[in-house]
């Protein structure tokens, strides 16, 4: 048997969630992906870093040859990227 495949909506409450906790962070954001596709998370991120939040981002190198990476969005902040 092939596991069940989740709902979209599951996703998108997984979304919801990221965003909720870094929009809650007080002092640090760490954040490691592969792949960052969500406009929505990276435009928390950069909130979070206006607000005086730590934050640091781990992507994989091949993020900036990636279509629907969101990482453009990213090199015009001021966020940490390694």
């Amino acid at each position: 048997m092939f596991p069940a495949k989740k709902p979209r909506s599951a996703s998108r409450l997984g979304k919801i969630e990221i965003i909720n906790a870094i929009d809650n962070a007080q002092k640090s954001v760490l954040l490691q992906a592969y792949e960052f596709t969500s406009k929505p998370i990276a435009e928390s991120l950069i909130e979070a870093k206006k607000r005086g939040v730590d934050v640091k981002i781990i992507l994989d190198k091949s993020q900036t040859r990636f279509k629907y990476s969101v990482i453009n969005i990213l090199r015009h902040s001021d966020l940490d990227r390694f």
